[in-house]
C-alpha cells in the first residue's frame, strides 16, 4: 500500500534535485513523482536507481510552470497523503521518517510542519527573517487560522489526497503564483488539521533563477492575478480577515516594473474590494511611518 506521494517539479537543477531524493527515506510505502518541466537537454533529472522515483516529462509545447508540473503530478498520485517538494530544497530525513510513521493513518486532512529558511549558497540558517516558524512554534487556534488561510506554500505539510480529490482542488497553471489559491483552497477545506512544530523541510531562498526572487513584469503581474484570486475566494468564504492588502504587497514592485505612483494608485484601488480600501491605504501609511521612524532613530544613534 502507498501511503505518502511525494510530488517535485524540476527544471534545469539535476544535482539538486539528486540531493532532494537522498533526503527522502527509502521505504516501500511511498511514491516520489518527478514532473521535469522542459529542463535543457544537459539538466533533465538524473535518473535515481530508486524503484520508488517515477518521472514524467513536460515539453516546450505543454509547459506552464510548476503549477502545470504539480498538477501532472496529482493525476498520478496514488498515496494516502500528498507531500510537496521543491526540487531545489531538500527534507530532514530522520524527522521526516518519524513522522511518517505517527501520521500514516491520521484523521486529519492536513498537517502543517515547521520549516527553515536557509541561505541556498551557504546553507546557513535565515530564520530571523522567517514568520512562519513563530506562527508553528505557538501552536494555537489564531496560528491554525493562519496556516490555513495565509501559508501560501504546498509545502512542509501533509495533505490528504481524498481532501483534493473530493473537492477537485488544482494549482494555477501561471508563470508565478501557481500555489496560492491552491493553498488557501486546501486550507479552507480540511476539515481537522493539526500541526507538528518540529522541522521536517529545509527552504533554500535566494538561487539564481529561483522564481521567488523572479521580479519581471510578467512573473509579478501574474503573482497579482493570483492574490486577487485568492483575494475573492476569501470574501466568498466569509474568512474577511484574511484577505491580503494589496497596496501593501504590491506597490514597491510595480514601481520597479515601470508602473507610475497614479497607475499603480489606480489599479490597486480598482481591484481592492470596497470596503477595504481606506482601511488598507491606512494600513500603508502606518506602515511606512514605521519605517520613517526606525530610519529616523538609526540615524540619531
Amino acid at each position: 500500500m502507498i501511503n505518502y506521494s511525494f510530488i517535485i517539479p524540476h527544471h534545469n537543477c539535476p544535482e539538486l534535485l539528486e540531493r532532494c531524493l537522498n533526503s527522502i527515506p527509502q521505504r516501500r510505502d511511498i511514491q516520489i513523482i518527478v514532473v521535469d518541466d522542459n529542463s535543457d537537454e544537459d539538466k533533465r533529472p538524473i535518473y535515481s536507481n530508486r524503484i520508488e522515483v517515477e518521472y514524467i516529462y513536460i515539453d516546450k509545447n505543454e509547459t506552464k510552470g510548476a503549477g502545470r508540473a504539480r498538477n501532472r503530478g496529482l493525476t498520478k498520485a496514488k498515496g494516502k497523503w500528498i507531500v510537496f517538494s521543491d526540487s531545489d530544497d531538500f527534507f530532514e530525513i530522520d524527522v521526516l521518517k518519524d513522522k511518517m510513521d505517527k501520521y500514516k493513518d491520521s484523521d486529519a486532512d492536513i498537517i502543517f510542519f515547521n520549516t527553515d529558511i536557509l541561505d541556498a549558497e551557504t546553507l546557513n540558517p535565515m530564520n530571523s527573517v522567517y514568520k512562519y516558524r513563530d506562527i508553528v512554534n505557538n501552536n494555537n487556534d489564531n496560528s491554525v487560522e493562519w496556516l490555513r488561510y495565509r501559508s501560501n506554500v504546498p509545502w512542509g505539510k501533509f495533505i490528504k489526497k481524498d481532501l483534493v480529490i473530493l473537492n477537485n482542488l488544482s494549482f494555477s497553471e501561471c508563470i508565478a503564483g501557481n500555489d496560492l489559491y491552491f493553498s488557501v483552497t486546501t486550507g479552507h477545506y480540511s476539515k481537522i488539521t493539526r500541526v507538528d512544530i518540529d522541522t521536517i523541510y529545509h527552504w533554500c531562498l535566494r538561487r539564481e533563477g529561483n522564481i521567488s526572487s523572479n521580479i519581471s513584469k510578467s512573473a509579478i503581474l501574474s503573482k497579482y492575478e493570483q492574490t486577487k484570486l485568492r483575494n475573492v475566494f476569501l470574501l466568498s468564504v466569509n474568512k474577511t480577515n484574511w484577505v491580503s492588502n494589496i497596496f501593501l504587497q504590491y506597490w514597491s514592485n510595480m514601481r520597479k516594473i515601470g508602473y507610475s505612483y497614479g497607475e499603480i494608485l489606480n489599479i490597486l484601488w480598482k481591484d481592492t474590494p470596497r470596503a477595504y480600501r481606506i482601511r488598507h491605504i491606512y494600513e500603508c501609511f502606518l506602515f511606512i511611518l514605521k519605517r520613517f521612524i526606525n530610519i529616523n532613530v538609526f540615524k540619531l544613534k
